[in-house]
């Protein structure tokens, strides 16, 4: 497996897209919409970014992106790792976790000391992995919030 930014990888941009729509959108978004807003991360620059996995044969395994702000009502909080995703055959091999932690590193080298998600799935996951529930409900989703500081860019 390795990791690709998919600013270099537009052929991924339909799956990509339809994974985030399918997995976090409101009922009824367009694929489309998605699509738009992906395309802004198209840019070699560290942040905002979209990282996509993919195994040895180019299939996409999972993605994961890096974005300003996931709260309206809270836009000082940055940045926000957004959208993980995983195929279902990749889930338990790690997949997840290689992306989250991808996602902190190209953070960290953006300059952020510290990174904020909305926990969409259990928030234990994230705990195992060194992040803490900092609002038990949040957006209109009411889903956990949580932050991670992040180690210093290498």
């Amino acid at each position: 497996m390795k990791l690709v930014r998919l600013a270099t990888r537009a052929d991924l941009l339909p799956v990509v897209s339809r994974w985030v729509v399918e997995a976090f959108a409101e009922p009824g978004t367009p694929v489309d919409a998605r699509v738009d807003a992906l395309r802004e991360m198209f840019s070699e620059s560290a942040y905002p970014f979209s990282l996509v996995a993919i195994d040895d044969d180019g299939t996409p395994l999972g993605c994961v992106h890096g974005v300003e702000s996931e709260l309206d009502d809270r836009p000082e909080l940055q940045p926000f790792i957004a959208a993980l995703y995983v195929e279902l055959p990749w889930r338990g091999r790690s997949v997840g976790s290689q992306l989250l932690a991808a996602a902190e590193r190209e953070c960290a080298a953006a300059g952020f000391s510290e990174a904020y998600l909305c926990a969409w799935n259990d928030p234990r996951w994230y705990e195992r992995r060194g992040w803490q529930v900092i609002a038990a409900r949040v957006g209109d989703r009411g889903v956990p919030l949580m932050r991670k500081a992040l180690a210093p860019a290498k």
